[in-house]
């Protein structure tokens, strides 16, 4: 069954569309581990401007991606109540004090380190929201994009450290026809180099998800 994209191309005369795809594919993956890594506020807030300024000047209106924003608030409120219900002490353990605001029933109380826990984990989402939409609809046939061409990334994009060492799962809508092996390999290859060419952190492994398939409108309508 073929699987709509949510976000496409968005054609514009901007700064941010004139980088090159290698350009935009290390700036999102940059800004999602930097995001991953570090529960700090003040850095997540000074991540969260630049994104928001690089989303600005690309000129794209939010209502162009307004059922992606819509998705991705529905799903941070859900990973945010899913945090406490299962891990309600997350934030003690994190910052390693605890004080209590409230008692309600069980294991369950609201402590002043939980609620700046979800704060952070809600940063953390608007870091990451518009240089992943940003990578999507602002690329351009330049670079690595010849190879992106025949993919859509959908979020989400995971990060998981292990001792020093990152594996990365990307979520793939691929085009009809195209060869997924190869494209797998080839954005396996070219993600690990980009990621390890800009930081010092070490790619062990690139997991590339199909999620779907986009037909051409021709072919759709047969």
């Amino acid at each position: 069954m073929a699987a709509n994209t949510v976000l496409n191309y968005l054609p514009r005369k901007s700064f941010v569309h004139s980088l090159t795809g290698t350009t935009k594919l290390a700036f999102f993956l940059l800004f999602t581990f930097a995001s991953m890594i570090t529960y700090d506020t003040r850095v997540l807030i000074g991540l969260m401007a630049v994104s928001f300024a690089a989303f600005r000047a690309s000129r794209i209106k939010l209502r162009e991606v307004r059922f992606m924003l819509v998705f991705m608030l529905v799903f941070l409120i859900l990973n945010n109540v899913f945090i406490y219900l299962f891990s309600p002490e997350q934030g003690v353990e994190i910052y390693g004090t605890r004080h209590v605001i409230v008692t309600l029933f069980w294991r369950y109380t609201i402590t002043w380190e939980q609620l700046f826990y979800t704060l952070n984990i809600s940063l953390k989402y608007f870091v990451a929201l518009p240089v992943a939409i940003l990578f999507i609809s602002a690329k351009t046939g330049q670079g690595i994009d010849e190879l992106l061409e025949m993919v859509n990334l959908q979020p989400p994009v995971t990060v998981e450290m292990r001792e020093g060492t990152a594996d990365i799962t990307l979520n793939l809508i691929v085009r009809f026809g195209t060869c997924v092996p190869v494209m797998a390999e080839k954005v396996q290859k070219n993600v690990k180099a980009a990621v390890q060419s800009m930081t010092s952190i070490t790619v062990s492994r690139v997991n590339v998800i199909v999620a779907g398939v986009q037909v051409r409108p021709e072919a759709a309508a047969e």
